[in-house]
This record gives C-alpha cells, structure tokens and sequence, in this order.
C-alpha cells in the first residue's frame, strides 16, 4: 500500500499541470485508506472492524463572473465487499453584486458557530462518518440547494433553500 502512495505521488505534479493546461480547472484529491481488525474473536463479527479505500478528486475553475466546483469520492469498503460512487459537489457560485453570493447545486451547507456545534444547524449528517474517524468534512452531507449570501457592513444574512428534504445517515 506504501508503494501505491508514493509512485503515483510523486507523478501527481506531472498529470495535475497536464489536465490544467488542457481542461482549464485546478484538478486535485486524495487517497485514503483505513483499516482496522478485532483483537477478540466474536462468533457474531467478522475479524475486521473497518477496510475503506477512498479516492475524492476535486476539479474548480474561477471566472470573472463566478466560480464552477466539481468534488466526487470512489469508495470500497472491504468488509462491506461494496464499491460506491458519490458526487459530494456540482456547485455554481456567482456573484450578482459585490454583496451578495449567490450557490446552486450540490453543496455541502453548514452555517453556525463551528463545525460541530450544531444549535440551529439543521442540515444533513453523515453521523456514520463521524463515527468511524472519517474527516470533519464527512459529517456535512451534501444538498441540492440554491444559497443566497448577503453582507453588510455590521452583519450578513444567509437564505437557503432545499426543494427537497435530505435526511441524516
């Protein structure tokens, strides 16, 4: 697994400036594996507890007018022997004015004091994500939304809208 990380490492600059010059987006990601076993035999467990290969790859592009984000991840979960595919992000965000934002399409939306404080946060969790020692980027599932940003001097007003309801996993 070792080897699998460096080699394609160390020619990631090589293939990242060759799809830039070509496609005009920054294209970047990473590769994640976690693994964990039983130290207890247990008649009702399997021996692993945990075996995840994730590859995320993100591909942004910034215009006058506005900034298009693709984020998708590859998954295969060993002790599952499932394969999946999740597009995380397809996002436009344009700026009609220099006071306002305005995002749509999937997106991951969070508002609040913190990543995990969760008051009046009233948007989908990966909570499975959470915890199985995922990133913090994982709780945040994402939405289909349209998300309107609005600032002011003193303060700034988010409306969010989500035509249809995601729940938490």
């Amino acid at each position: 697994g070792l080897l699998l990380t460096i080699v394609p490492a160390a020619h990631a600059g090589v293939w990242q400036d060759t799809l830039s010059e070509t496609t005009g987006f920054d294209i970047n990601g990473f590769f994640d594996g976690r693994a964990g076993i039983r130290l207890q035999d247990d008649a009702n467990e399997r021996d692993g507890s945990l075996g995840e290969l994730r590859l995320q790859l993100i591909a942004e592009r910034d215009f006058d007018w506005g900034h298009l984000s693709l984020k998708g991840d590859l998954l295969h979960d060993a002790v599952l022997k499932d394969s999946s595919a999740e597009l995380r992000e397809a996002s436009l965000l344009l700026y009609p004015s220099d006071n306002m934002d305005l995002k749509i399409g999937r997106q991951t939306l969070t508002w609040g004091t913190g990543d995990l404080v969760f008051i009046n946060d009233m948007f989908p969790k990966d909570w499975q994500a959470f915890f199985i020692g995922r990133d913090n980027e994982y709780l945040k599932a994402p939405s289909d939304a349209v998300k309107t940003s609005l600032f002011f001097d003193d303060y700034s007003l988010n409306l969010v809208y989500t035509p249809v309801f995601n729940p938490s996993t």
